[in-house]
């Protein structure tokens, strides 16, 4: 019953795209984010916004990844909720702001054990008339949802959305609850950086640290280099270091060896 009201409320399926994001992770990167000051007075509730801008392949993606399995882990059976949203430019006409707030909903739904009477009610009364919930009907039930809980949203690369709707699907969330602790990845642009004057700013950059802990991990899993590098000390370190410095806090431009 749980899989057939989830997969009615909406064809999105941000939890598959932050498994598979995830799994791209190379272990132990991304723990200068989460112990940065900027984050942890996020998390605290200090600040209720947090904005992560950053040039294309400085590496937000995997970040935002990071951050929703840290928020998941570190917050099991608290009084809180984790939903995300990875906005994709090649998916805009299907992430309108109604199926994206219905998707959040759907995330909650398939992290409960239990759906709740009133999620039930609400499947019931639109699949006996062959409707779809308005998106008001879509807001309330997500807003019964959480109740005063703690909401934590995790918004990677707003800047894919359509842009009439960027500021309207912030707003949104905004409304979702009395609790909302919002996180948004994007490009730099001014037109979003006025959405967050009042957010607290974390730049994202590739770190020199992630940037070693990736190359040493590509270099393990490269046959080739492998077979050279096992006998050759000092070049290991001359190919770490010279890609390293040519980075230029962009993951993106890592070659494929």
């Amino acid at each position: 019953e749980r899989r057939t009201i989830s997969n009615w409320l909406s064809p999105l399926n941000f939890k598959i795209t932050q498994s598979d994001v995830l799994n791209k992770r190379t272990e132990g990167t991304g723990e200068w984010l989460l112990n940065s000051s900027e984050f942890r007075t996020w998390l605290s509730g200090d600040s209720k916004e947090l904005w992560c801008p950053g040039m294309p392949g400085a590496g937000k993606t995997i970040l935002a990844s990071i951050v929703i399995d840290y928020l998941q882990n570190s917050l099991k059976g608290k009084d809180a909720a984790i939903v995300c949203i990875y906005c994709n430019y090649k998916e805009q006409t299907e992430q309108t702001v109604p199926e994206i707030i219905a998707s959040l909903l759907k995330q909650l739904v398939q992290d409960r054990p239990m759906t709740s009477d009133n999620v039930k009610s609400l499947h019931e009364q639109h699949v006996g008339r062959g409707t779809r919930p308005t998106y008001e009907e879509l807001k309330k039930a997500f807003q019964s949802e959480v109740g005063t809980s703690n909401v934590y949203i995790v918004v990677d690369a707003l800047d894919e959305c359509l842009e009439r709707d960027q500021g309207y699907l912030i707003t949104e969330l905004r409304s979702l609850g009395s609790a909302i602790h919002l996180m948004v990845t994007s490009r730099p642009l001014l037109s979003i950086e006025q959405l967050f004057q009042h957010a607290t700013r974390l730049d994202i950059l590739a770190n020199d640290t992630d940037v070693r802990k990736y190359i040493e991990d590509r270099i393990a899993h490269e046959y080739r280099l492998v077979l050279h590098v096992n006998t050759d000390q000092a070049l290991r370190e001359i190919i770490i270091e010279k890609i390293a410095a040519n980075v230029k806090g962009m993951y993106v431009l890592y070659p494929t060896f």
